[in-house]
């Protein structure tokens, strides 16, 4: 990213894949060239943004693996379907953390109250909730 070169990303409510691709593309370049807080910028408004979109599209699809996670990854237990950002982001940490460096994440915590936590229906390595017992 060059000095002065401001990263902004321009949302839909529900943003198209292409529209998400592009995000997403814009936000792992700033983020490999940024400091910590550029990455954390990228991070919450791109790349997490962007598999928590995909994510979301995948439960509302699943109604069975909805009901399933619901108390794990729906606000306040709710049985809307609306998945809390905030909760999917601690598990995408959890999930992705081999590519985030420790500064990153120290930084999401103090600043964001983010840290990684592990869920079981969202493997490591990957970024949409699954059920596992039906993937062994």
């Amino acid at each position: 990213m060059k000095e002065n070169e401001e990263l902004t990303f321009v949302y839909e409510e529900y943003p198209s894949y292409a529209k998400r691709e592009e995000i997403k593309n814009r936000a792992w370049k700033g983020f490999h060239s940024g400091d910590d807080r550029v990455k954390v910028h990228c991070l919450l408004h791109g790349i997490i943004w962007v598999h928590y979109w995909r994510a979301r599209e995948f439960l509302e699809d699943n109604p069975k693996l909805s009901k399933k996670l619901s108390k794990e990854v729906y606000k306040d237990n709710t049985f809307n379907y609306s998945l809390d950002i905030d909760k999917y982001t601690n598990h995408w940490l959890y999930s992705m953390k081999e590519k985030v460096p420790d500064s990153t994440l120290d930084l999401l915590k103090k600043e964001w109250g983010y840290k990684p936590k592990e869920s079981k229906y969202l493997p490591k390595g990957h970024t949409c909730y699954c059920d596992i017992t039906k993937a062994k």
